[in-house]
């Protein structure tokens, strides 16, 4: 991947992005191209300037043919505003530069290909703001279903509308096909939605336990401690708790017998602990009696 800093941040072309340009100038769209790659291009530093507002670092940015996958110094999407704001940044451009563009060809003053600039903008906003990961849309969902039913099950409802949206795009361009006309974009996007999908999926596991792991120390330099009081069974597994861990609060369960009398304490540290030994399926019980460590 050949990469260009741009403001502190490291963009670069991967190799999807590099076979759907590839397959334009076969074409003969070689313009098409280079509208795709700049539109892709000025929607990624959106997110970037608006990310480097509130002081997240955005290391670097793989640019792939719906708008790019970025690597973060923070874990920005357990934050939902930020997170929302970020995501919304890349859309807000996609439509601004479709506005501009529609502006100057009303006026009559556009430069020539102004029309496919504004197709293609007005093309990247829209599919952004479907409800689906890794779209910026997908991002936005997340942010409001994770304040109700948690990060881990708001990244799997999303990543799954990701896989579904991939399955209609692919089955819309074998109907193209099958009318004679050939979107090889399509096909391009659909798939590499699916593998984006799939890997949110995984790197949300492992992205929620390390949140959760250093949320404690994170909340404690404020000087203050959030935290959230809540009682469970004790015959309920510790996966199961850890599914109602909030981000923005540090969780404290009272650990409830079989007649509903206090047992013990534990907090969100010593859960995620196990859970992280491999004692997931363990219940409140196990950890109270110390049979997990």
């Amino acid at each position: 991947m050949v990469s260009v800093p741009v403001f502190g941040t490291k963009f670069g072309i991967g190799w999807p992005f590099l076979v759907l340009l590839a397959v334009y100038c076969l074409l003969g769209m070689a313009r098409e191209a280079v509208i795709a790659l700049l539109s892709v291009a000025c929607h990624e530093v959106a997110h970037a300037l608006v990310a480097s507002a509130y002081d997240i670092r955005v290391e670097s940015v793989e640019l792939v043919p719906f708008g790019g996958v970025a690597r973060v110094s923070g874990l920005m999407e357990f934050d939902p505003r930020v997170e929302t704001s970020v995501a919304l940044a890349g859309p807000a451009s996609s439509f601004l530069l479709a506005a501009l563009g529609a502006a100057l060809m009303r006026a009559g003053i556009a430069p020539q290909d102004t029309g496919l600039i504004v197709d293609f903008n007005l093309l990247l906003g829209v599919l952004n703001l479907l409800p689906a990961l890794p779209l910026d849309g997908g991002r936005v969902t997340r942010a409001v279903l994770a304040t109700r039913t948690g990060f881990r099950e708001a990244t799997r409802s999303t990543a799954l509308l990701g896989k579904a949206l991939a399955v209609l795009l692919a089955l819309a361009a074998l109907f193209l096909v099958s009318m004679g006309q050939f979107w090889p974009n399509l096909l391009i996007i659909s798939a590499f939605i699916w593998a984006f999908a799939a890997g949110e999926q995984a790197r949300a596991e492992f992205a929620f336990f390390r949140f959760l792991l250093t949320k404690k120390e994170g909340l404690g330099k404020s000087g203050m401690l959030l935290q959230e009081h809540f009682s469970a069974l004790s015959s309920l597994t510790l996966d199961r708790v850890a599914r109602s861990f909030s981000p923005r609060r540090y969780s404290v369960i009272t650990v409830l017998g079989s007649t509903l009398e206090p047992i013990g304490t534990v907090d969100e540290t010593q859960v995620i602990a196990a859970i992280l030994s491999g004692h997931g399926r363990a219940t409140l019980e196990d950890l109270v009696l110390g049979l997990t460590r």
